[in-house]
C-alpha cells in the first residue's frame, strides 16, 4: 500500500522544499497537490517549482485543480465564473443556482459541461504537465442539476430531444454522465500530452450511483471516495461500508483504488477517531490510502478545532495501518 496526502502548498520555493522534504520523511509515498486559480495566473511558484522539488525529495506529485470554477472539492472561488458568468449552473428557468457550502458560505458553481470551463481546465493542465508533474486528481466531480445551454445542447445529442421532455431517470443518466463525461475528457486530454501522466478522481459517496460509470472511464487509472464520517455526522465505524464498495468497484473495472482519511474540521476532543479510521481503510485493502490534509489543513477555514492534535493521530493511524518514516 501506498501513502499520500493533500498538501495546498505555498508559492514560495524554499517553503516548499522544506515541507516537502518533511512530508517525505514522515513516510509518505505521494502528494495531491491542491492549486486553485490564482495559484496558474498570479502566484504561480507553486505549479512552476513543487514538480521538481518533489521529483527530488522522491515524492509522486499529482496536481488537483481544487475548488475549480467552485465546482470542485473545496476551496471554492473562481476567477472563470467572474470573467464568464454564462458559465454558471443553472435552473429550468435560467436563474443562477446556488450551492450553500460549510461554515456559511454560498457558492456559485461553473458547470463542468461548459466549453469555456474545459477550455480553462486544460489550459492549467498543459502548464502543470510542461512544469513535470506526475498527474492529476479530479476533485470530487459531482452531479450537478444544471439546465444551461450546454446541458441543454449535451442533452439534446445524447438522447435526441429537449430535457423539459425527460423523464427523472433520463436526468439521474445525464447526471451520472457528466461526472463520467468530467473525468474521461479530462482524463483523455492530459494522457494525449504525456501517456505516462497518472489520472485520478474521488467520487464522493454522496454520488456513489456514479462511481460505475467513472471507472468505466478508459482514460482513468484511479479511482477513489472519501467517506467523511465526522462530516457528515456518523460514527467512525461507517467509513467500512463505503470504502469497501468503492475498492470492489474499482477492481471490477481495472482501476487501482484508493481512499481518504478526513483530517479537516475534526471536532476537539474526537482526534483519536482518526486511528480507528485509518485502521478500517487500510482494512479494506486500497492502493493509496490518503489524508487531507497535511496538518490538519491549518490555516484555513476548514482546518481542524486543534490541528496539531489531529494531525498528530492521523500519523498513527497511518502507522498503524502500515506507513513507516
Amino acid at each position: 500500500m501506498r501513502y499520500g496526502l493533500a498538501y495546498l502548498g505555498t508559492h514560495l520555493p524554499d517553503t516548499l522544499e522544506r515541507e516537502l522534504s518533511s512530508i517525505r520523511s514522515d513516510g509518505f509515498d505521494e502528494v495531491v497537490l491542491a492549486c486553485q486559480e490564482n495559484d496558474f495566473m498570479h502566484l504561480v511558484g507553486k505549479v512552476e517549482n513543487a514538480p521538481r522539488i518533489a521529483r527530488k525529495a522522491g515524492l509522486t506529485l499529482l496536481v488537483n485543480l481544487w475548488g475549480f470554477a467552485s465546482a470542485f472539492g473545496g476551496g471554492r472561488i473562481s476567477r472563470l465564473v467572474a470573467d464568464y458568468p454564462g458559465t454558471m449552473v443553472v435552473g429550468p428557468d435560467g436563474r443562477p443556482r446556488f450551492i450553500e457550502w460549510p461554515k456559511g458560505n454560498r457558492i456559485q458553481p461553473g458547470c463542468p459541461n461548459h466549453e469555456k470551463v474545459v477550455e480553462r481546465a486544460r489550459e492549467f493542465c498543459r502548464k502543470a504537465a510542461e512544469a513535470g508533474v506526475h498527474g492529476f486528481f479530479w476533485d470530487e466531480p459531482t452531479k450537478f442539476d444544471c439546465w444551461c445551454t450546454a446541458c441543454r445542447a449535451l442533452f439534446r445529442e445524447k438522447k435526441g430531444k429537449a430535457m423539459e421532455e425527460a423523464g427523472e431517470d433520463e436526468l439521474a443518466w445525464f447526471r451520472r454522465h457528466s461526472v463520467a463525461r468530467w473525468v474521461e475528457e479530462m482524463s483523455r486530454f492530459v494522457k494525449g500530452l504525456d501517456g505516462k501522466l497518472v489520472t485520478s478522481t474521488c467520487v464522493m459517496p454522496s454520488d456513489r450511483d456514479a462511481w460505475v460509470d467513472a471507472a468505466a472511464c478508459p482514460s482513468l487509472d484511479s479511482l477513489g471516495t472519501d467517506p467523511y464520517w465526522m462530516l457528515e455526522g456518523k460514527p467512525v465505524a461507517s467509513v467500512t461500508e463505503p470504502s469497501r464498495a468503492l475498492v470492489a468497484e474499482a477492481r471490477k473495472a481495472g482501476k487501482s483504488p484508493h481512499l481518504w482519511l478526513q483530517c479537516w474540521d475534526i471536532r476537539a476532543g474526537r482526534e483519536g477517531e482518526l486511528v480507528e479510521a485509518s485502521r478500517l481503510l487500510a482494512a479494506e485493502n486500497p492502493d493509496t490510502l490518503y489524508v487531507w490534509a497535511w496538518r490538519g489543513q491549518e490555516g484555513t477555514t476548514e482546518r481542524c478545532d486543534d490541528p496539531a492534535a489531529a494531525w498528530k493521530r492521523a500519523l498513527e493511524g497511518f502507522r498503524v495501518a502500515g506507513m513507516k518514516p
